[in-house]
């Protein structure tokens, strides 16, 4: 049955009261209005609040659809009465299915009682012009017998009497009837086929348009700005309380950039540079092979004369510098005793980058904001049974689910 919506109020309220048969002491059902004020739902034996009120019930709400309400009550009495306030209903695909299927309906009726009205009409105008015939020969054949008094009531009581069938003007008031005071624009069958724009799949359309809206909702408006798949699973990937950020008290030298004044160096490297300080500071000199060759082919008695002295004697003079040409340059100090002070297997200033400060810290986000979320019961471990094990079993009153 299709029940008549309320239009949605955006001041007051609507007070609505329902009649509802019980069945082997229980009535389960939804109500038939959407938006209902729980607080004020009150069950009845009887009409405006009369007779015995009923506390044993329950109310639930369908997750897809909150606009509704669900009631189970247990109440011994036949009749339950139920009042509620609410603010309108809300318009669903469903509503405009029902009223489709009701004006459906209503025109496969209003066709079938005008098919019947033409039907028994033509038959009564038949019947009608029969009986006349019929009667005609008989008041002649009666003229020509002359037959009796009781003969003639006899055949004039075959006849239908004149409240036994329709007028033209009753037959045009069943019509009437049919279009019950319909608008001009909407009294008969073509003009409700073209109000509907003669489209067959009026419903489905209406429910196709109706499907890519969005339901206004109070205190809130809609924005240009889509909130896309993208960014929601943008922000689904950040994790749970991202902005607790505790700053580490070390950290890997991994993260520090290195730049031509700062460098880290290897185990390899410095076990290379340890090795060549060793050979510095002995007291045994290596020759490249070169030398080696040119020192081997060398007469074994060359004269002492022949060996230079001084390093101006050499014939390449001319590469080499003297300390005086080098000045404050600095002649190297890459030494594990300079560079490893307190001999713990790490460089001095790679120590320093494992307390980086915050703010020296690159390439950090701002801010931290952790995504929103919920869960469901399934979820949370033993909630469930704990739930059930609050519950008394058997009918409860509002009372004990007020606590009272």
């Amino acid at each position: 049955m299709f029940v008549e919506k309320l239009n949605k109020k955006q001041e007051g309220v609507y007070v609505i009261e329902e009649e509802k048969d019980v069945a082997n002491g229980i009535w389960e059902g939804y109500l038939n209005h959407d938006n209902v004020n729980h607080e004020t739902i009150y069950i009845y034996t009887g009409p405006k609040l009369t007779g015995e009120k009923v506390e044993n019930y329950f109310i639930s709400t369908p997750s897809e659809t909150p606009w509704k309400t669900h009631l189970k009550v247990f109440s011994n009495s036949e009749k339950i009465y139920i009042t509620y306030e609410t603010t309108g209903d809300q318009v669903e695909a469903e509503d405009i299915n029902l009223l489709q299927d009701s004006l459906v309906e209503e025109i496969d009726r209003a066709i079938s009682e005008e098919n019947r009205i033409d039907k028994k009409l033509d038959n009564e105008i038949v019947r009608a012009i029969t009986e006349d015939e019929k009667l005609n020969e008989e008041v002649e054949d009666l003229k020509e017998t002359k037959a009796d008094k009781t003969y003639v009531d006899t055949e004039l009581n075959k006849k239908y009497n004149k409240d036994e069938v329709f007028t033209k003007e009753e037959v045009l008031q069943k019509i009437e009837e049919i279009i019950d005071a319909a608008p001009e624009a909407l009294d008969t069958l073509g003009k409700l086929a073209e109000a509907l724009d003669n489209d067959p799949n009026f419903a489905t359309n209406i429910i196709n348009l109706l499907s890519a809206k969005v339901d206004k909702v109070a205190g809130k408006g809609l924005s240009t700005n889509d909130y896309t798949n993208e960014e929601k699973q943008k922000l689904a990937g950040i994790e749970k309380e991202a902005n607790k950020y505790t700053h580490p008290t070390t950290h890997s030298a991994n993260m520090i950039v290195e730049t031509s004044s700062k460098r880290f160096v290897s185990d390899v490297e410095k076990a290379e540079w340890n090795d060549a300080v060793e050979h510095i500071e002995d007291n045994i000199r290596h020759i490249t092979e070169a030398e080696r060759d040119k020192w081997n082919t060398v007469e074994s008695k060359a004269e002492l004369s022949d060996i230079p002295t001084k390093i101006s004697q050499l014939t390449n003079d001319k590469n080499y510098v003297t300390q005086d040409d080098l000045g404050s340059a600095g002649y190297g100090d890459m030494l594990k005793s300079i560079y490893d002070t307190n001999n713990n297997g790490k460089v001095d200033i790679a120590e320093l980058a494992d307390k980086v400060p915050w703010n020296g810290v690159t390439n950090k986000p701002n801010t931290f904001t952790p995504s929103s979320h919920t869960h469901s019961i399934s979820n949370v471990t033993g909630l469930q049974n704990a739930l059930d094990n609050k519950m008394e079993k058997g009918p409860l009153t509002w009372n004990d689910l007020k606590g009272v």
